[in-house]
């Protein structure tokens, strides 16, 4: 059994309206990372000025990155046959499947949330933020809001609540 654990930095929260700009992507079977990918994209839209501020990535940085549809196929193929893992999985899946959707991609799998995950199986902790878990199980997140430490940090956060909770208490969490 495999998991795509995956985090989007996006323009805006809407997967219908706003576009992704930053993509991260870490395989693992549960145990250990067997694949990774990442890229900026071009969002091919304006990219709010908060969201900048927060993700440090500005509109020139991604004016010559490939378009999403550039790189869908690589995105389909890496997802194909996993289970979609990310930190408030509602959110990312909906930006994989719109964008997915929009390169002519129909794309469905089981999901599964650490955000959720880490609040049902540790309610004693007072934050449930991918930096904090991070730090917590002994990993520090240095660069936060880019996709690719957030998905790396997510992955060892699923791992760690798999150690801690097994794969089967895990599973039980599946949408």
């Amino acid at each position: 059994m495999e998991f795509a654990i995956v985090d989007v930095e996006t323009t805006g929260s809407s997967a219908y309206t706003n576009r992704i700009m930053d993509i991260g992507i870490v395989i693992t079977d549960s145990k250990q990372v067997l694949n990774k990918y990442s890229t900026l994209l071009n969002p091919n839209q304006s990219i709010q000025p908060f969201v900048q501020k927060m993700t440090g990535i500005y509109q020139n940085e991604v004016l010559n990155e490939p378009l999403f549809h550039d790189v869908s196929k690589i995105v389909f193929d890496m997802l194909q046959n996993k289970i979609f893992v990310a930190h408030n999985v509602k959110f990312d899946y909906s930006f994989i499947e719109q964008s997915l959707k929009r390169s002519g991609y129909q794309y469905q799998t089981s999901k599964l949330c650490t955000l959720t995950i880490a609040r049902k199986l540790k309610p004693e902790l007072k934050k449930f933020n991918v930096g904090f878990l991070a730090n917590y199980y002994g990993m520090e997140l240095t660069k936060k809001h880019r996709a690719l430490p957030d998905a790396e940090a997510t992955a060892y956060i699923f791992i760690k609540l798999i150690e801690e909770f097994g794969l089967e208490k895990i599973l039980e969490y599946l949408k």
